[in-house]
């Protein structure tokens, strides 16, 4: 930390800097339309996976029947529900 300077001599400086004697200081101000506070954190990723999520629920639906034929048939066969999706009745019914 500087240390602190007494008054006289601080009136000195601003002196010496009107007369030229010293570089004149940077003045610190916002420019225009510059925002002072701080920018807000951006939440990118959980976005990024509830738009994975959804993606994959809606890639699911559209391709049901072709995820189904993926399992053993006896499990096919034991459900009426996913009989009913490897018919493509649900798709056919607007479901």
């Amino acid at each position: 930390m500087k240390p602190q300077t007494d008054f006289e001599t601080r009136v000195a400086q601003i002196q010496a800097r009107a007369a030229g004697k010293l570089p004149p200081k940077p003045i610190i101000a916002p420019l225009v339309d510059e925002h002072l506070a701080p920018p807000k954190k951006r939440r990118r990723g959980l976005r990024m996976m509830i738009l994975l999520v959804l993606a994959t629920a809606v890639a699911g639906g559209f391709y049901s029947a072709e995820l189904v034929s993926f399992l053993p048939q006896d499990v096919v066969a034991s459900s009426e529900f996913l009989t009913s999706i490897a018919n493509g009745d649900l798709l056919r019914a607007g479901l």
